[in-house]
């Protein structure tokens, strides 16, 4: 679909990333199969636009109707910074951590994470209900003031998940401010608040996730 002639070829694929840990993984493995193809068919993309055919084929393919954000995160992440991403425009920037930046452990809950059979797409689906009810595309266009004011013609769960999504968006510019300012205390309060939302608004954790969660809070310099 991008114009690219792709010959046949023969792939071997190896990897250390952990599969359904929720990193990325999937998208990771679609990133280097775009690679290697443009390699045989001796073209090239940014990976800016590498990534959109790979998304393509995690909605089309796979059957998940996700976002670009492990897409980009995988062909756009630069050592020593965080990626800030705008999914309505698709804009990034690369946000340098300030000294003193913590140690970042990924710890296995040793629970598979599948999103084609988590709920993504019933979520997704959640909060397009809920920009519906207030006649816009995205709850990007949404105020904490309105699902608050409309918080019972929304119902509990809707307006749960629109509470997260929202808050969300909050604590992501708050970190861009706390990681600049090396504040890494209250960025670790935005992580715990993070957790508590997606484990109570928007219902997409589980039991090894929150122990997992709980043992760290205890650890010192957690």
């Amino acid at each position: 679909e991008a114009g690219f002639t792709v010959p046949g070829g023969r792939l071997l694929l190896a990897a250390d990333l952990p599969l359904g840990a929720g990193v990325s993984s999937s998208a990771a493995i679609e990133t280097a199969c775009g690679l290697a193809f443009l390699a045989l068919a001796g073209g090239s993309l940014p990976a800016r636009e590498l990534a959109l055919p790979a998304q393509r084929a995690e909605n089309q393919f796979v059957g998940v109707n996700c976002g670009i954000l492990d897409q980009f995160a995988v062909g756009l992440c630069t050592p020593g910074h965080a990626l800030l991403l705008d999914c309505k425009t698709q804009e990034t920037r690369n946000v340098p951590l300030a000294a003193g930046a913590p140690v970042f452990f990924v710890l296995d809950t040793a629970k598979s994470r599948e999103l084609a059979e988590s709920g993504y797409n019933e979520r997704r689906a959640q909060c397009e209900s809920g920009a519906r009810h207030f006649g816009v595309p995205s709850l990007r266009e949404v105020t904490r003031e309105q699902i608050e004011r409309d918080r019972d013609a929304l119902g509990d769960v809707i307006y749960r998940r629109c509470r997260h999504v929202l808050t969300e968006n909050e604590r992501v510019l708050q970190a861009l401010e706390v990681m600049a300012a090396g504040d890494w205390v209250t960025f670790g309060q935005l992580l715990n608040a993070s957790h508590f939302s997606l484990k109570d608004d928007y219902e997409v954790s589980c039991q090894e996730l929150d122990i997992i969660c709980e043992l760290a809070r205890e650890w010192p310099g957690c």
